[in-house]
């Protein structure tokens, strides 16, 4: 298990929440804060309660009881009670358990995830101003990304856009990127899926960039995971344009390549055969493994062998990004050496895991091809056109075999939108956002009321799930960058694309940030016409049709056709 951070280290600061209803049910006073925060309750007694010894429930669900265990462990979905609570003259604090002191600055002191309080004892009218949470949110936080639809599936997308651009502020309680409330530990997987929705709704670097500094230090245990640092890394120079923050940590995104453990004689990578000396410089003290997804249960069956497919394409996408790095960084040999070896891995994945009719097998000696030997192939560039409506077809068997929901886990739902998008079947994508399955964002709104994204589509799938998983809030940059079409395509965004979707037959709002300023963008249906303003400093790329135009700084309104 990966070391916490010191609890000195993140910028933290308090937001008031008040809350968005108090109701009086027969000496029960039930309160619904509207979101769940990570936060402390504040009780500020009238004359007449002055004394008085109450009950607090504070908790994340409208449940009476915990729920049961289904598992080993039960569900972590907190659910914390002060039995005697003595209320005194003035505005005091419920206390916490000591294990919500993890990572927190002193002056912040210890914070759980809550939504509701309920309160019993209080004698007489419980007015709203007598309750109020505290709720910790990095101090770099700020709320800027927007993003609204007027029209088909409007509400559906616009809950789970909320769902999503939510979880960003939520789970910023400790300015670093971490799991949920269970562990409290920062993971490469998670914290590259939280960047990316932090970019889209705060426009802010410092988080990331400090939760990327901690893995360097504390990596964990999964073969995947390494590669998305460098998926983190690039992010970074996309967003900034910053050179300085790659050659800092260049040397050590080289080695993470896991370059060296490539197999001379077909370029795969099994991490089982690592020698021990090079266990070492990992930094990593548990076993190291492929995980492709988690729990095992959403593996759609992969099957998993030594050389495995997803942990192989995971490996060949960092290695296209750390050639992509040195270039910037003027390292031509470097660049040279890891196109080669992405290249290298490539064609030996083909030439050891291939099934007779074209797909991917799980790995090297396995006839089992699962969802995620389809979409994370697609979705890395692995694939040769010509074999894409092969994949695509049996991605869209995998997903219809699962009535219409996601073959995979809450985490993987973001490499598999980015798969159907890239590959132009935005409607695919979109009718698997809005799903009403069990495996998609609207079952946990509307089953569990959840405002902020969980660890999995329902307790069921995961028996110890917590419900402040930020790997789970996929949506927070899918939507910008795929829906309303908005991206960087040169680092620091002084050259961006739009390029709404096709499949987008609503009105759409959007705001995103960028370092130059905010873009705003306004499609209206009825009236065929697109509105951008392009920060000082930018110039979009406006794509439609087979043709695109570039638009200089300012406000420009164009022709805009209707999806239909």
């Amino acid at each position: 298990m990966a070391s916490w951070p010191s609890r000195a280290e993140p910028t933290v600061r308090l937001l008031d929440v008040v809350p968005a209803s108090v109701v009086n049910e027969n000496g029960k006073i039930l309160v619904d804060f509207g979101k769940t925060w990570f936060g402390k309750v504040d009780i500020a007694p009238n004359a007449r309660n002055e004394g008085r010894t109450i009950s607090v429930v504070m908790k994340e669900t409208t449940e009476p009881r915990p729920y049961a265990a289904i598992g080993p462990e039960p569900p972590a979905v907190r659910f914390e009670t002060v039995r005697a609570l003595k209320l005194g003259s003035g505005t005091q604090t419920v206390p916490l358990p000591e294990r919500d002191l993890r990572l927190m600055p002193e002056e912040i002191g210890a914070v759980m995830p809550l939504r509701y309080v309920e309160i019993t004892g209080w004698e007489g009218e419980f007015p709203a101003e007598a309750i109020a949470m505290r709720a910790a949110v990095a101090q770099a936080y700020q709320d800027i990304g927007a993003l609204a639809v007027q029209g088909s599936r409007d509400a559906a997308l616009n809950a789970i856009w909320e769902l999503s651009r939510h979880t960003m502020a939520a789970t910023s309680f400790a300015a670093l990127f971490v799991d949920g409330d269970r562990e409290r530990l920062p993971y490469e997987a998670d914290a590259y899926i939280n960047q990316l929705g932090w970019h889209a709704t705060t426009g802010e670097v410092s988080v990331p960039r400090r939760t990327f500094e901690h893995l360097i230090n504390h990596p964990s245990w999964p073969t995947e995971w390494q590669a998305h640092m460098h998926l983190m890394a690039w992010a970074d120079y996309m967003y900034t344009g910053d050179k300085g923050f790659l050659r800092k940590h260049y040397d050590r995104l080289k080695f993470l390549t896991y370059h060296e453990l490539m197999d001379p004689s077909d370029g795969l990578v099994d991490v089982s055969r690592m020698p021990q000396e090079f266990k070492a410089r990992t930094r990593i003290k548990e076993k190291i493994e492929d995980i492709v997804d988690w729990l095992p249960t959403e593996r759609d069956g992969h099957e998993m062998m030594p050389k495995n497919t997803v942990a192989n394409a995971f490996i060949y996408n960092g290695l296209v990004h750390m050639g992509r790095i040195a270039a910037v960084l003027g390292e031509k040999d470097d660049q040279r050496y890891f196109e080669a070896q992405a290249g290298k891995l490539k064609d030996g994945l083909w030439a050891r895991a291939a099934r007779a009719d074209g797909l991917l097998a799980d790995g090297v000696g396995s006839y089992h091809t699962s969802a995620h030997s389809l979409f994370i192939p697609l979705a890395f560039g692995l694939v040769p056109d010509e074999r894409k409506p092969l994949f695509m077809k049996a991605l869209k068997a995998r997903i219809q075999s699962y009535k219409g929901g996601f073959p995979s886990s809450i985490f993987t739902a973001q490499y598999l939108l980015e798969a159907l998008f890239q590959e132009g079947e935005d409607q695919a994508a979109l009718d698997l956002i809005v799903n009403r399955t069990e495996r998609g964002w609207l079952h946990t709104i509307e089953k569990y009321g959840a405002t902020v994204t969980h660890e999995a589509w329902d307790i069921k799938y995961k028996y110890n799930e917590d419900w402040t998983h930020a790997w789970g809030a996929a949506p927070a940059n899918i939507l910008p960058r795929f829906l309303a079409g908005v991206q960087p395509l040169e680092p620091g965004w002084t050259r961006w694309k739009l390029a709404p979707s096709k499949a987008l037959d609503a009105d759409l709002q959007a705001t995103i940030p960028t370092p130059h300023g905010n873009i705003s963008l306004r499609i209206d249906r009825a009236n065929q016409r697109l509105t951008v303003t392009v920060p000082a400093g930018t110039r979009a790329v406006i794509e439609r049709d087979d043709a695109t135009q570039e638009l200089a700084a300012g406000e420009h309104s164009l022709p805009w056709p209707s999806a239909s």
